[in-house]
């Protein structure tokens, strides 16, 4: 469910230095891998830091846990991150204002959709710890000028009925 929410949620983020904004990742994103669990098999060599890119965005799931069940209808909570890689190079702000515009493109709800809200709860600088789920290429930094990583932890509360 959280990923159909994400891709959703996708289609109304924007932001100016925008290039790679892909839904939920998996712990691995190498140059060949495929995703495991990707619906559609496909490879994310797209979601690999790499000097000709402004940016790259994806979200990682951390877990939904239910906050109440009914017979009808029943709501959940899921915790998601964002990680975001910038190349400074390509991009006109600073990298607070990098945090600060990526926190206001993303909606406190899905336009058109009911029952689904969305609320940013802990931001995290850059540290290398935030890529420590994955497996990049070797033989290249990323992690350190003129690039830049941070994550934005939201909870989606989302509400599913019973037919």
């Amino acid at each position: 469910m959280i990923t159909d929410i994400i891709e959703r949620l996708n289609k109304h983020i924007d932001y100016s230095y925008k290039d790679v904004l892909k839904p939920v990742a998996y712990p691995v994103l190498t140059k060949s891998s495929i995703l495991p669990a990707s619906l559609d098999g496909e490879i994310y060599n797209d979601a690999v830091p790499d000097s000709k890119k402004k940016s790259i965005a994806f979200w990682e799931d951390w877990g939904t846990r239910a906050v109440s069940v009914h017979v009808r209808d029943s709501t959940y909570v899921s915790n998601v991150r964002l990680i975001v890689w910038v190349n400074m190079e390509f991009v006109d702000l600073s990298r607070g204002q990098c945090i600060s515009e990526m926190i206001k493109s993303i909606p406190k709800f899905i336009p058109g959709e009911r029952g689904i809200y969305i609320k940013n709860t802990e931001i995290f600088p850059s540290t290398t710890n935030i890529f420590s789920r994955y497996s990049f290429r070797e033989g290249k930094q990323y992690m350190t000028a003129p690039y830049y990583a941070f994550s934005l932890a939201y909870d989606i509360k989302f509400k599913t009925q019973v037919c």
